[in-house]
């Protein structure tokens, strides 16, 4: 065997990461992979990529999700991952224990 890995998340389900930006997404997808922890963007919030793509990873299961966002407190950020939250929630049919994780940018002049 060239390699083996260990499961570090003592037989439960890894985390769903889901970041609010593609951009993001492609960032961590190696350091998620890392982790056999899954990883995916809201996409636009379509709600068929929501319901057929990421409510499956959460349906008959106790996975929790670590949701990558904007640091907006009350702004547009708040808004999509309420709407994200609501939604998949929905479809996987179960409360999900949502995290939280905000970045902040900050702009570096010259």
């Amino acid at each position: 065997m060239d390699r083996a890995r260990i499961n570090c998340w003592g037989g439960q389900p890894a985390p769903l990461v889901i970041c609010e930006a593609r951009s993001t997404k492609g960032v961590l997808e190696r350091i998620a992979a890392e982790y056999l922890a899954p990883i995916t963007a809201t996409n636009g919030q379509s709600g068929g990529f929501l319901v057929a793509e990421i409510a499956p990873l959460l349906r008959g299961n106790d996975r929790p999700v670590l949701y990558i966002g904007d640091h907006e407190i009350g702004g547009p950020a708040d808004q999509i991952e309420d709407n994200t939250r609501r939604y998949v929630e929905e479809h996987a049919q179960r409360r999900i224990r949502w995290t939280r994780i905000r970045i902040q940018h900050v702009l570096i002049e010259p």
